[in-house]
């Protein structure tokens, strides 16, 4: 992957970002508390990254520092076995930061739709964590 092409596609996961609705601190904490109860929690490989609390602005400071990164950085973080085997470490890095900004891009579109108390979206989470 060139940088022209890792560029274009940050920028349209700003634009999905864009899209997203910031919601309001007591909606985001009541739902975080609701989600709490059913012992809910996004696995997203950094600790100190609530995908449940996020705001729409901490998102993009996340993904404005992924892009940042580079292929030794972003390589040290990872909290998994290496999974660049050889090749353009360049081009590994810069799909695997879109990977990563895509799956938090998806994970906040879910919860922006729980805050919005969409029906489907709650359904869902309760038939894992609560029905059973």
């Amino acid at each position: 992957m060139t940088e022209q092409e890792f560029q274009k596609a940050y920028e349209e996961i700003l634009e999905g970002l864009e899209r997203l609705p910031d919601h309001d601190p007591d909606i985001i904490q009541k739902t975080a508390a609701h989600l709490d109860m059913l012992s809910f929690s996004f696995t997203q490989g950094r600790l100190d990254l609530d995908l449940v609390r996020i705001t729409k602005s901490r998102l993009r400071e996340e993904l404005e520092r992924l892009a940042s990164l580079g292929p030794e950085e972003f390589e040290a973080e990872l909290n998994m076995e290496r999974p660049y085997s050889g090749g353009d470490k360049q081009a590994w890095a810069r799909e695997a930061k879109l990977q990563r900004m895509r799956f938090l891009l998806d994970k906040y579109a879910f919860v922006c739709r729980l805050r919005d108390n969409d029906p489907e979206t709650w359904d869902a989470v309760n038939e894992l964590f609560y029905d059973d």
